[in-house]
């Protein structure tokens, strides 16, 4: 009986990764899947960023070809709120940054929609 027991609990624990793309946004908030982004925007690693996104290959290749062209850097970012609703919620975020096209660092200020597909909030790029 315990044989069954850990065989379908490491069964349920693969289903749920592969559900959220093997990258643990599972459980995490809208809040927490917002910081890991811009974490990882912070880092340079778009890649990384993007998958915690909707955007499809072929609007996540579009989007890193402009980011580096642009040299687009994050430099800081700070959470302001989160509001969560069903399966949608906005997170709001002041970030710093710079690009080729600024002379100087730049702060902005925008409104994160995310969305739950399969169980897991991603940042909604549709």
């Amino acid at each position: 009986m315990k044989r069954i027991t850990v065989l379908l609990m490491a069964m349920v624990a693969v289903i749920a990764m592969a559900a959220c793309g093997g990258n643990a946004k599972k459980n995490n908030s809208p809040k927490e899947v917002v910081e890991a982004y811009y974490q990882h925007m912070v880092d340079g690693d778009f890649e990384k960023a993007l998958s915690y996104t909707s955007a499809s290959e072929e609007e996540a290749k579009t989007y890193l070809e402009k980011m580096k062209s642009f040299e687009v850097k994050i430099k800081s970012f700070d959470i302001v709120s989160e509001t969560i609703d069903g399966d949608n919620a906005e997170v709001e975020v002041k970030y710093v940054s710079t690009s080729s096209l600024m002379e100087e660092e730049s702060e902005s200020q925008e409104t994160v929609k995310l969305i739950k597909e399969e169980g897991c909030w991603v940042i909604d790029e549709k």
